[in-house]
């Protein structure tokens, strides 16, 4: 048996049992056979309790509790984003309810989570349905968090109601990166420490996940790219560009969630004392449940989004055949009227509105101001 870099020799007889005092801290268990082609084949049992009834370590104990109360926070999330939706309904894009779905498949996750640690924790073992439950839950919401963030960041439903090609390849490659991460997260953590096998699914995870956050900043580049080129002829891409310059703080915010959940939180499990490990799981889920409250925020479905809103200006009204002769009169409009295109809001007017065409034929225009957004 080791502790960190000391190795104790517990005293026993074949068989029997360690009943002596040992020291506080992590402990592991290995056998190492170091004589080569000797062939070794043995069978043994082995329970670690903390107390009487406790099969969790002095760290992990706490994690049912943890998991059971930022489910209960998700709830409360989900149960906020549902009443903005309906509050909202006339106003609602296809890509809030995919963050519904995903608010909803993290508190399920989350809950069975906190089953399954508090079944390991009564009996020593994970041999109970919540652990199915928890890893499906788990996949699921990786999938979603990832198609969600890719989906808002290249403006599907909010700029574009529709993909390109590009994105949905990239789309699809990051679900399947997704299908490959959950099954390495699985296997790793159903797989004992220290084999091969768990070195090299904790390997796949890492790459797996590298490539999927990487994969959600792609779209997101080449989108801003093509709209600066088209800005200087397209008078609405150059509307769009705007609308994704003001994306920027979004982006510095899903890329600080992914350096917190994969690089800080390493840093600091590995700094954690042995009996505080469960205060890295519980400040991961605190930082999630605040990035789905801020891009919640900044994205939810309203007549007017300030952050993804655009001033009318002068090109604009010369693209929908309202020129400077036609009698607008735009100061006593309020800001709700004037910017009615953004975010997909309908059409409103009022009925004091005069709006006198110019006689001149050369001023009128066809279309539609639906068929030009």
């Amino acid at each position: 048996m080791s502790r960190g870099m000391a190795h104790a020799k517990l005293e026993g007889r074949e068989g029997g049992a360690h009943n002596g005092p040992l020291k506080i801290g992590f402990y592991y268990i290995f056998y190492a056979q170091c004589t080569p082609g000797l062939k070794v084949s043995f069978h043994m049992d082995a329970m670690f309790k903390n107390g009487a009834t406790d099969f969790l370590s002095a760290g992990d104990a706490p994690l049912p509790i943890v998991y059971f109360i930022t489910s209960l926070l998700f709830l409360g999330a989900a149960a906020a984003w549902g009443r903005c939706l309906l509050t909202q309904l006339d106003y609602v894009q296809r890509v809030h309810w995919l963050m519904a779905m995903l608010v909803s498949v993290k508190t399920l996750a989350l809950f069975a989570e906190a089953m399954r640690s508090y079944y390991m924790k009564r009996n020593g073992d994970t041999l109970t349905a919540w652990t199915a439950v928890a890893y499906a839950f788990m996949s699921l919401k990786g999938l979603l968090l990832f198609s969600v963030l890719m989906l808002i960041g290249t403006g599907w439903s909010l700029l574009k109601p529709h993909l390109s090609q590009r994105d949905k390849s990239v789309l699809s490659l990051v679900l399947v990166l997704q299908v490959v991460s959950n099954i390495a997260q699985i296997l790793e953590s159903e797989t004992a420490v220290g084999t091969r096998a768990w070195v090299s699914w904790r390997d796949v995870l890492i790459l797996a996940d590298v490539a999927c956050c990487a994969a959600v900043l792609l779209p997101i580049v080449w989108s801003i790219r093509e709209l600066r080129v088209a800005a200087a002829t397209d008078g609405k891409a150059f509307a769009n560009l705007q609308k994704l310059t003001q994306f920027r703080s979004f982006y510095l915010l899903v890329i600080t969630y992914i350096y917190v959940t994969r690089l800080v939180l390493q840093l600091l499990q590995a700094s954690l004392p042995y009996d505080a490990t469960w205060i890295a799981v519980a400040v991961s889920e605190l930082a999630a449940l605040g990035f789905f409250t801020v891009t919640g925020y900044r994205f939810r479905p309203l007549p007017l989004n300030p952050y993804l809103e655009v001033p009318m200006h002068e090109d604009d009204l010369e693209e929908f055949a309202l020129d400077d002769d036609e009698d607008l009169d735009f100061r006593s409009t309020p800001r709700t009227d004037i910017r009615k295109f953004a975010y997909g809001a309908p059409v409103k007017t009022k009925a004091n509105y005069s709006i006198k065409r110019s006689s001149s034929p050369t001023r009128k225009r066809s279309g539609s101001i639906n068929n030009d957004l």
